[in-house]
């Protein structure tokens, strides 16, 4: 099946999903259209046809798809529309997000092809998996994009796309909320409102920068790494507590994992 127009998805509060799903889409058709979900939903829905392509990535908190962007994606409309799965967790686990992921496309008439599950530097504890994704990681998107291609070529009508099975469960576990937010050094935070602005769920006021409201907060690390001033970082007993459990049971390298629909 020849691919007309790519469409690309993702939410990205930390920028390691954009650089991961960017280099996919640039290894299958060098033009497509962009779609950041990370702050806001795109508006309007967006209507796939069946020779388009969709390619939807997310990070994995708390082994779901951030509910934001569970919700954002519901704007996507599929028509048997192929569509291609990527995961991105911080090295722990992914457990239900790639299985729930491969819900939500299939709901709204989406059928994936290709799945993909990789590791970037987790959003709280940022020793872990710091470098990643790095030179091999991309190298295996454009592999993993590559595969994936080969599969579209084999696709003559979409209801020869045999559904995937992928590792998670149903029902899937319940969201969490990691009780780790990040705090501002007052010192340091000279207001410029950056961390306000590009909040994903406005969980810090422009006027008062020094309180993030844990009600909204996703912990996603956002505010900290594009804090201008490098005032904003997860800090504090339960940190440093939980920090060194991670490093004793998550610092070892994951590898990425890839599947494949079969083409019947």
């Amino acid at each position: 099946m020849k691919i007309k127009n790519v469409s690309v998805a993702y939410f990205s509060a930390t920028y390691t999903t954009q650089k991961i799903v960017r280099q996919i889409a640039q290894s299958i058709k060098p033009s497509f259209a962009e779609y950041d979900i990370t702050r806001k939903s795109v508006g309007e829905n967006i209507y796939l046809d069946t020779n388009d392509l969709l390619i939807v990535a997310v990070p994995v908190y708390a082994g779901r798809v951030p509910l934001k962007a569970a919700k954002a994606l519901d704007c996507f409309k599929g028509n048997d529309t192929p569509a291609i799965l990527v995961a991105v967790y911080g090295n722990r686990a992914y457990e239900d997000a790639l299985v729930e992921l491969k819900d939500l496309v299939e709901h709204n008439f989406f059928k994936p092809i290709s799945a993909g599950v990789f590791i970037g530097r987790h959003s709280i504890f940022h020793p872990i998996a710091m470098n990643r994704p790095n030179g091999e990681d991309l190298e295996l998107a454009t592999a993993f994009a590559k595969e994936s291609s080969l599969i579209l070529e084999k696709i003559k009508k979409t209801d020869s796309i045999a559904s995937m099975d992928l590792p998670g469960d149903h029902p899937y576990k319940p969201y969490g909320q990691f009780p780790i937010y990040p705090t501002t050094n007052s010192d340091i935070c000279n207001k410029c409102g950056k961390c306000s602005l590009l909040c994903p769920v406005k969980a810090i006021s422009k006027t008062t920068p020094d309180h993030t409201d844990q009600v909204r907060c996703l912990s996603c690390g956002r505010c900290i790494i594009i804090c201008p001033k490098d005032a904003r970082s997860f800090s504090g007993e339960l940190y440093d507590e939980k920090l060194e459990y991670f490093l004793e049971y998550f610092a070892k390298p994951n590898k990425p994992e890839f599947f494949y629909a079969t083409v019947e």
